[in-house]
C-alpha cells in the first residue's frame, strides 16, 4: 500500500467523507422514487396540456378552476419532488434543510387535506390514502434527521473533494 506524502494529490483528503455515501440503500431508493414522482408528474402535465377537450376528464369534472387547480398541484409536486432528490443526490450543502422544509408543508398539506375531505365527504377509505402516503415518508424523514449532522458539517462533496486535491497540489 503507497503512503500518503504531503506531495501526492489525495494529502489531506483521506479523512473527508463524501455526502453520497452518508445515504443508505434505503435512502437511495427514496431518492429514485423522488425522480420517478417527477417523471409521473410530468408525464402527467403533458397528458393534462396535449389532451383533447372534452376527452380529458378527472373524476368527470370539466371546471376550468378545478382544472387548474389539478395543473398546479402537479407542478409543485413536480418542482418539489426534483428539488428534493436532484439537490440531494447532487450533494449540496443545503440539501437536507430544503428537503426537511418541504416534507413539512407536503405533511401539512396532507393532514389539512385529511380533515378537509372528513368535513366535506365524511370517512372513506381514499381520506386514508394521502395519510398512508404521509407514513411512507416518515421513515425518508428520519433518514434525513440522522444525517443531518455530518451532512453539513462534516461531508463533502465529490466537488468539492476534487477541489481540495488541486489546491493541495
Amino acid at each position: 500500500m503507497e503512503q500518503s506524502t504531503i506531495f501526492g494529490e489525495r494529502f489531506g483528503t483521506e479523512f473527508l467523507i463524501r455526502r453520497r455515501d452518508l445515504m443508505s440503500v434505503l435512502f437511495k431508493i427514496y431518492l429514485c422514487i423522488g425522480f420517478l414522482v417527477f417523471l409521473v408528474c410530468m408525464g402527467s402535465l403533458i397528458f393534462l396540456l396535449l389532451g383533447r377537450k372534452g376527452e380529458f376528464r378527472i373524476y368527470q369534472l370539466r371546471d376550468p378552476q378545478v382544472m387548474i387547480g389539478i395543473f398546479l398541484g402537479l407542478i409543485l409536486l413536480m418542482v418539489g419532488a426534483f428539488i428534493s432528490s436532484a439537490s440531494l443526490w447532487w450533494e449540496k450543502k443545503w440539501a437536507v434543510q430544503v428537503n426537511l422544509i418541504l416534507l413539512s408543508g407536503y405533511f401539512l398539506v396532507q393532514v389539512w387535506n385529511f380533515f378537509y375531505l372528513m368535513k366535506t365527504s365524511g370517512f372513506a377509505v381514499i381520506n386514508l390514502l394521502g395519510l398512508l402516503i404521509v407514513a411512507l415518508g416518515l421513515p425518508y424523514w428520519i433518514l434525513l434527521f440522522r444525517i443531518r449532522h455530518r451532512w453539513e458539517d462534516e461531508a463533502v462533496s465529490k466537488k468539492e473533494l476534487e477541489a481540495k486535491g488541486r489546491s493541495m497540489k
